[in-house]
């Protein structure tokens, strides 16, 4: 008996000294997606015969069009106009047709010089990540290891695939395929990108046995251990998680039409109601554009205010890193003066603006330890969350380095706009604070605590709470 227990301690201890592939970047200071709160995703897709559209609602004709018309130099500085800290840009995605000149891609699938740049075309890829990398914006680059079901049929051939949902392809020939492939960008940019975002596949059993996570992961570490890998949650359930890639992004906030179907575990979400939006521990992607556009068609859009409460409220919860995410999709034309749909730029700019005079209170964050958000982080439970954002009084912020204490007042109620004070409870792991200031500006406010630990704050006469957010620091004594 006391064998078997010997022997049961050393097994316990070989597996909880191993770091499990789906638990890695869990503490801040080793995250190298912790920095990271705000982002902008944009598609820019290829699928070959026609690609995207100019303003006028024209689309490319070639997948030279495609890249030659595309405005790196715009794109770029109406991301660091928007304030945004990374990007996420499409590689490949529609039948996966990459926007880069692929001796892989050229070899497997069928007329692909049709559908490929050549060697001497433009790489858009590398002039999009120099002049990011240069603004300080860090680049991640959007694939598809599961899109085979839009491929022509001569390329289905190819893997024995038949039909949507098909289980019965040629798993090993099709994972040969993507080893290449993702081998191939891997050592294309290295030094260039940051990550791979890894789309969702079908919702279908053939989800769970298509792509060899395992193998596509190892492929990408063997040229780049530090490229970090981000699932795309999409309709992935309990269970799914984020298979082997380091985070999980949830795709949140979809277009109207999907809503009802959209949340079958348990959400419920307006999408014209920012009030109604709930935060993860994982990061979110939101879509800003419902509908697709042109001049005649403009789209429906989210509001800039929503997105920048909701862009806080993620952050009291996002432990993960990457915080909240916006997907806008620019169009292609040169010296347009804009590349975005009608009203996407304004909006943007406006969130930007929004977010500027209080980033240090979000960018660089950690959700609060003392007063913690209410949130499951299990990766095989994606879709539990915190309270919906109009439930909230207050949300708690914490520097990386856990020396800078936020408190944003998202919902003053009727009293605390009267009075223009805000009460908080003792902080749960017992830190100590001797003031408050605004963070926009530094206003200093009147700051009392009372022996059981509780925090009074109360503004100066001549001001007002902000109802989009009151971004309040806290002072840490340091000597604590």
């Amino acid at each position: 008996m006391r064998i078997i227990k010997i022997l049961s301690l050393i097994f316990v201890f070989l597996i909880s000294t191993e770091k499990p592939l789906i638990a890695q970047h869990r503490r801040v200071e080793e995250n190298p997606l912790s920095n990271l709160k705000f982002g902008l995703f944009s598609h820019y897709v290829w699928p070959g015969e026609k690609g995207t559209t100019d303003l006028n609602g024209i689309p490319s004709k070639s997948i030279r069009e495609q890249i030659n018309t595309f405005d790196v130099k715009q794109y770029v500085k109406d991301c660091k106009s928007f304030g945004v800290q990374y990007v996420i840009f499409t590689a490949w995605h529609a039948r996966m047709n990459p926007l880069y000149y692929s001796p892989v891609y050229r070899t497997w699938r069928d007329n692909a010089e049709k559908n490929n740049p050549d060697k001497n075309d433009k790489d858009l890829i590398a002039e999009l990540a120099n002049a990011l990398k240069t603004e300080g914006i860090d680049l991640f680059l959007y694939t598809h290891p599961n899109d085979v079901h839009d491929f022509t049929p001569a390329d289905k051939a190819k893997f024995d695939y038949k039909q949507m949902g098909d289980t019965t392809f040629n798993f090993q020939k099709w994972n040969d395929y993507l080893s290449e492939m993702y081998s191939e960008i891997s050592k294309r940019y290295k030094g260039k990108i940051k990550g791979f975002w890894i789309d969702e596949g079908l919702e279908t059993v053939s989800n769970d046995h298509f792509v060899d996570y395992k193998r596509l992961r190892s492929t990408v570490e063997a040229v780049d251990p530090s490229l970090v890998l981000i699932q795309n949650y999409w309709h992935s359930g309990p269970g799914k998680g984020k298979y082997l890639c380091h985070t999980g992004m949830k795709e949140f906030q979809i277009h109207s039409k999907w809503f009802e179907g959209f949340w079958q575990y348990g959400l419920a979400a307006d999408r014209n109601d920012g009030n109604t939006w709930p935060s993860f521990g994982y990061s979110s992607l939101g879509y800003l554009e419902e509908n697709i556009v042109s001049k005649e068609n403009p789209p429906t859009l989210l509001k800039a205010r929503d997105m920048f409460r909701y862009t806080v409220y993620q952050s009291s919860s996002n432990s993960e890193g990457l915080g909240a995410c916006w997907c806008a999709n620019p169009v292609r034309g040169l010296n347009t003066g804009s590349i975005w749909a009608p009203g996407v730029e304004k909006t943007l700019t406006e969130l930007g603006r929004l977010i500027k005079p209080i980033s240090r209170s979000i960018f660089g964050t950690k959700p609060s330890v003392s007063w913690p958000a209410k949130v499951d982080v299990d990766p095989d439970k994606p879709f539990v969350k915190t309270g919906d954002l109009g439930s909230v009084n207050f949300v708690a912020i914490q520097s990386g380095d856990g020396m800078h204490e936020f408190i944003h007042l998202l919902n003053p109620t009727n009293t605390e706009i009267r009075s223009k004070v805000l009460m908080l409870s003792a902080p749960a792991d017992g830190k100590v604070f001797t003031g408050a200031k605004l963070v926009k500006d530094n206003t200093v406010l009147n700051f009392s605590k009372a022996t059981n630990g509780e925090i009074t704050i109360k503004l100066p006469d001549e001001l007002d709470w902000d109802l989009n957010d009151t971004a309040i620091e806290l002072i840490v004594n340091i000597r604590n």
